[in-house]
């Protein structure tokens, strides 16, 4: 758990702790209150932060660099094929992952909307023909694409991510490898020119990766990789922790179950079984999610059999099943007084033998506590009023005219004491 820290602190201190050479961080100033790094190596995570603020990890020389592509830097090499010593040459054109714009948005919590990014900064295309505006319908895609980043915490996150995103794809519009003659004055994310190659490859691109080799035809060849995969480096499935632990295949989502009839839970855990999906060959033991849980104390309300209810999984583990709530449908209907409307003032709970705890919540509340029986308690703020009654036509109201006392047959008092009645007059009739 990373608390109180900037992304380049981050790095800083992942890279620190391995004892590796560190050469030039990328300064972010985004504070993250707390920061996760979950089942992921330092690496991964690593790569993950620097991704998330449209940089890349540069290893060159023995050591680590964190920085932003620059694309607009004039070139630093010049290879012409035809003039000068170019052995092999791959290229690929593909428009598949380009898209004009991208954009970004999340929920602030802060002011309860959902914040956008900003608009993308342009990255300019010097390699090709092609201009970004041509790109997608070349291709025939979105002129667009949104990232989700409902589960951003600070939506200042957004902008850097969005423009990382839009790099990406520009630089791996055009990906390939040269074979020229060896020479260590390459260097990674230098700007290399290349002509003679046609109008669709001849411009400049980034070197994003170098391999040096010897061979006995041409001697010395540094092999030289231009452009970057467009996919994100957090798209990789190869990052992530196996479902279950790798203990057993996952079982990924919310799924649907109808509860079955009560039987005993032979761990004493306090689990109920649910068919999922309603089939009697499917069904697990699940514990109940509850709003309070603890020892002798806890909110619970068990399903009834056949209630359908939301199943999850802990850890994707098809063996640790967890009911998170029940559903309403059209075979099991909302009870009446509390079926949704415009003002949804009426709140509540009706038990199935129609026990019921009903609160209207106007300006001047009601709230109404009632057995099946007849039994009620009703405090009534339009009345200004209190009223507990029975279903055997006693009642007891008190209000701002005084409290009023009606037996629907005998009336009993009894006390061990003296029994006082005072008032400026008193009728017995």
């Amino acid at each position: 758990i990373l608390n109180d820290k900037t992304d380049s602190q981050i790095m800083n201190r992942l890279i620190g702790d391995h004892g590796l050479k560190k050469g030039k961080i990328q300064a972010t100033s985004l504070k993250h209150p707390e920061l996760v790094q979950y089942q992921i190596s330092d690496w991964d995570f690593l790569l993950l932060r620097a991704e998330a603020n449209g940089l890349v990890v540069v290893n060159e020389d023995g050591q680590l660099s964190v920085v932003a592509p620059d694309a607009t830097r004039p070139a630093r090499h010049h290879v012409e094929a035809g003039l000068d010593e170019l052995f092999d040459f791959e290229m690929r054109l593909d428009t598949s992952d380009q898209t004009s714009t991208v954009s970004a948005a999340a929920w602030d919590i802060r002011s309860q909307q959902l914040r956008g990014s900003a608009n993308n900064r342009p990255v300019p295309l010097r390699q090709g023909q092609l201009k970004p505006g041509e790109i997608t319908a070349m291709a025939g895609s979105s002129s667009q694409i949104e990232l989700d980043g409902v589960a951003a915490p600070q939506p200042e996150e957004l902008q850097p991510w969005v423009d990382g995103t839009l790099l990406r794809q520009r630089l791996g519009l055009l990906q390939g490898r040269l074979s020229l003659s060896g020479s260590a004055a390459y260097r990674l994310l230098d700007p290399l020119a290349v002509s003679g190659i046609g109008r669709c490859f001849n411009g400049t691109a980034l070197i994003t990766a170098l391999r040096q080799r010897l061979t006995t035809r041409h001697g010395w060849i540094t092999d030289v990789q231009l452009g970057l995969s467009p996919q994100s480096f957090a798209s990789r499935p190869d990052i992530q922790p196996p479902p279950a632990g790798g203990l057993l295949a996952g079982i990924r989502g919310l799924h649907i179950g109808l509860a079955s009839d009560f039987k005993k839970d032979p761990d004493g855990q306090f689990r109920l079984q649910v068919r999922l999906y309603g089939d009697k060959e499917l069904t697990v033991w699940a514990r109940l999610a509850a709003p309070d849980a603890g020892k002798d104390h806890g909110f619970v309300f068990w399903p009834e059999a056949n209630d359908e209810v939301v199943v999850g999984f802990v850890n994707e583990d098809p063996r640790q099943a967890v009911v998170l709530g029940s559903l309403f449908s059209q075979k099991n209907r909302v009870p009446p007084d509390l079926a949704p409307t415009e003002n949804n003032l009426v709140r509540g709970l009706v038990t199935k033998k129609n026990n019921r705890l009903l609160i209207i919540d106007d300006d001047k509340a009601e709230l109404l506590l009632k057995t099946s029986a007849g039994k009620e308690i009703h405090l009534n703020e339009n009345e200004d009023s209190l009223t507990i009654k029975d279903e055997h036509g006693n009642e007891i109201v008190l209000d701002k005219d005084g409290i009023k006392l009606k037996s629907g047959k005998d009336l009993t008092l009894e006390a061990s004491g003296k029994v006082e009645i005072k008032g400026q007059s008193v009728d017995l009739k």
